[in-house]
């Protein structure tokens, strides 16, 4: 998980993320002082810090969340100055709305709405500012290796196929050995005749090799590993791939892989299920309560839009393939699979009645499955419950599919976060890919991770 993050420029974020803390305290603390002027923290200082201990705290978070959400913590760029401005403006502008809200209902905490009034421009300019600073300079800029791929012709044009716009921000492809004869040929890119071309080259920077490829001699890998040691970055190209990506390339993966060091070791920690079953108890609970009353809404909107249930049931399978109702609100018309059979939605989907439409756009259709959760027959994250038809199907064609199966089916999950409705046999192989690498790196942190980013998602309203 770690050299995903890494991966990810870690670093940088954590810069962006330092200086946007800093950027808020310091407009509350000028919010604070010109409401009640710089006297009164003169004159009681201790009182100040009483007051704005606990406010910090929460404020901060709010406000980090909600630049998250609108994709603010990219590395490069991400749009023009209005555009940006704008994405700012409306972060910290919800974030406020919300904080206003909650403060009725910790009064004893909190300095008052004027305080998150005055903060609010000083908070928009203040991260805009830094933003622009930051996207102009070189704390942006990225040192690009000089990356020498070893392997299959198969392996490698998948890799620069799938792994092309993350492998642009830390590599720069300098050349290729193909382990198997081949005519292909790369514009612009180096092709090396033999592995000591590569071993003697000094521009080469990083080097991926395929694992357990059989054209490379126990030599080739003692000599690779003595330029290890001479300080060129070393990888095997699958974890690379996986690495960049956020998936595992299945065509290119066996269970030697998978049993071996950079596969799955041992599955998930019968301590971290327990603790992720307490979290989806206490956590389902609390949005249960918490929604009640938005799912009363939604069940009236779909009783007076179309005739039919308001809750549809359709069998999956979970953990060990064992099956189980799953609970979700119904978004298509009554009998929606009575002529066609078992069929994936796709846009433009006649069958959807209108609410369903915006149910699935904003996932509210998936909130009574919140009851699936706290049954225990889901869990809060992991890979997404599938029919059987399907799983059957895609099961002949994915030798390894029975492992998505390994851990209780989620509400959300990395797949659901990082890929787009899967509406075909294709995509849900790709999405398996994604399954495939939260099951290698299931943590208490990924979970924390995919439900934030399950919150941009839903706030985007990505959902079909």
């Amino acid at each position: 998980m770690w050299n995903y993050l890494k991966n990810q420029w870690i670093h940088k974020i954590l810069l962006l993320l330092l200086v946007d803390v800093c950027i808020v305290v310091l407009a509350i603390f000028g919010g604070y002082v010109i409401k009640f002027s710089a006297k009164t923290l003169r004159v009681s200082p201790d009182l100040a810090f009483q007051r704005l201990n606990f406010f910090l705290l929460i404020c901060v978070a709010s406000h980090v969340l909600t630049l998250y959400v609108y994709g603010l913590y990219s590395v490069l760029r991400p749009w023009g100055n209005v555009r940006l401005f704008v994405s700012v403006l409306f972060a910290i502008a919800g974030s406020t709305a919300l904080l206003m809200v909650i403060q009725f209902f910790v009064p004893g905490y909190w300095i008052g709405r004027v305080v998150l009034a005055i903060q609010f421009p000083l908070c928009v300019m203040g991260i805009y500012g830094w933003r622009t600073l930051f996207y102009g300079s070189r704390l942006s800029w990225i040192h690009r290796r000089r990356l020498v791929l070893l392997g299959s012709p198969e392996l490698i044009a998948e890799f620069l196929r799938g792994a092309a716009p993350e492998l642009s921000f830390r590599y720069r492809i300098h050349g290729v050995l193909f382990t198997k004869p081949t005519e292909e040929r790369l514009e612009g890119i180096k092709i090396y005749g033999g592995i000591h071309e590569v071993l003697a080259d000094p521009e080469a920077d990083a080097i991926a090799f395929q694992f357990m490829d059989p054209s490379l001699s126990q030599e080739d890998l003692r000599a690779l590993l003595e330029r290890s040691c001479q300080g060129v970055e070393m990888s095997d190209l699958i974890t690379l791939y996986k690495n960049l990506t956020g998936k595992v390339p299945r065509r290119y993966v066996d269970e030697k892989w998978l049993i071996s060091h950079l596969g799955i070791q041992g599955g998930p920690s019968q301590a971290y299920l327990k603790v992720k079953r307490l979290l989806d108890i206490a956590i389902s609970g609390l949005l249960l309560l918490g929604t009640a009353p938005l799912m009363g809404i939604i069940a009236l909107a779909i009783k007076l839009d179309s005739r039919g249930p308001i809750l549809f049931k359709q069998e999956r399978l979970g953990r060990s393939r064992r099956s189980f109702h799953c609970l979700k609100f119904r978004t298509m018309v009554e009998g929606a699979e009575e002529e066609s059979g078992p069929m994936w939605s796709s846009p433009g989907d006649p069958r959807i009645t209108r609410v369903g439409r915006w149910l699935r756009r904003l996932r509210l259709d998936e909130l009574p499955q919140l009851l699936n959760v706290l049954k225990g027959e889901m869990s809060l994250i992991g890979p997404r419950p599938i029919r059987q038809h399907f799983a059957d199907q895609l099961a002949k064609d994915i030798p390894l599919y029975e492992l998505r199966f390994a851990l209780r089916p989620g509400l959300t999950g990395w797949a659901q976060v990082n890929h787009d409705y899967a509406n075909s046999h294709e995509s849900q192989v790709e999405k398996f890919e994604y399954d495939l690498f939260y099951i290698q790196n299931v943590s208490l942190f990924l979970d924390a991770m995919i439900l934030v980013m399950t919150l941009r998602t839903v706030f985007l309203r990505k959902g079909q």
